[in-house]
């Protein structure tokens, strides 16, 4: 433990002195929500139920960052432990999620817009769109768009225009293809690319903030109790679901550390970023229930075959109002 950082049994006492005083601020009726209508509230005291939220998660992708897991057991398992796991959905900041699974989405898009870019001058010079199927787009500018002689006026600036712009293309596929295709997690590669991204970067954040994105879900905030805090905020992963042994739940109510609890229990939680797990915050109603519509959704999402269009035009056709 570097200097200056506090020791586990300090930091224990700190996070049960926090709880404690939520918890008597809840008794009261008085300050334990941070605003009114808030999505947080400071953790209660001795409990974890269906939205409580706690520092020490793990999350598959980022190995290193801090994570904090949201509980998704239904209140009364929790309440009556009537299961013998506690499931959770973890959470990463706003930055570091751009820079994983976020970036990700940001730079797919930007591939789709360059490559329909490249499709565009291929129909212009009366090619085949096709030609990306099977061919490097790298090989295509430089077999069908050769730099021309000088010597041709006007029509050889546009011929080398073109010339320039597939090649230009052709690289930056290249560039946003190479990064799509590598494994996660790659803080460095997707970070050197996003800052020219930026338009579809704050495409990909506005739908996030706005519960759009299809597999994510955003919180602003985590309350004032956790370490590792994030001005930005943070991203609930829908699509990782972790569980924790029901024999660790009561431990992690008042703090825990690695060395408190068992080899299999400690595969539940990670301690790379934090010394001590703990709740540190309550997802508050209505919010919690709009968590879990968003996770069912995503998992419950039923297909039908589209209706006949010609099925509409048989409707509407010769329709005759009457009396």
């Amino acid at each position: 433990m570097e200097s200056g950082e506090l020791s586990a049994e300090s930091l224990r006492k700190t996070v049960v002195g926090i709880q404690e005083n939520a918890s008597r601020e809840s008794k009261q009726g008085s300050s334990a929500k941070l605003t009114a209508g808030s999505m947080i509230s400071k953790p209660r005291m001795g409990r974890i139920t269906q939205g409580t939220v706690f520092c020490g998660a793990c999350a598959e992708e980022y190995p290193g960052r801090p994570a904090w897991g949201v509980v998704i057991t239904a209140r009364c398992d929790t309440t009556h432990e009537k299961t013998p796991i506690v499931n959770y959905l973890p959470a990463v900041t706003v930055e570091d999620w751009l820079q994983s699974h976020g970036g990700l989405l940001s730079i797919d898009r930007e591939f789709l817009e360059v490559k329909n870019k490249y499709r565009n001058l291929l129909v212009k010079k009366q090619l085949s769109e096709s030609l990306l199927d099977v061919h490097s787009p790298m090989q295509i500018a430089e077999n069908n768009f050769p730099f021309p002689d000088e010597s041709l006026g006007n029509r050889a600036q546009k011929e080398r225009k073109d010339a320039e712009d597939a090649r230009g293309f052709a690289a930056r596929l290249q560039t946003l293809g190479d990064c799509l295709v590598t494994p996660l997690p790659n803080r460095e590669g997707i970070g050197s690319i996003l800052p020219t991204c930026s338009k579809n970067v704050e495409a990909v954040v506005k739908e996030l903030v706005s519960h759009r994105l299809s597999g994510y879900y955003f919180l602003p905030s985590l309350g004032s109790v956790t370490e590792r805090a994030s001005c930005r905020g943070y991203v609930v992963l829908l699509r990782e679901v972790h569980h924790i042994p029901r024999r660790t739940v009561p431990h992690l109510t008042s703090g825990v550390t690695a060395d408190d609890i068992d080899a299999v229990a400690t595969r539940s939680l990670r301690f790379d970023c934090f010394d001590f797990a703990y709740p540190v915050a309550e997802l508050q109603s209505p919010w919690t229930e709009h968590l879990m519509q968003m996770f069912c959704n995503l998992f419950g999402r039923i297909g039908v075959a589209d209706a006949d269009k010609a099925l509409v035009a048989q409707i509407v056709s010769d329709l005759e109002f009457t009396d």
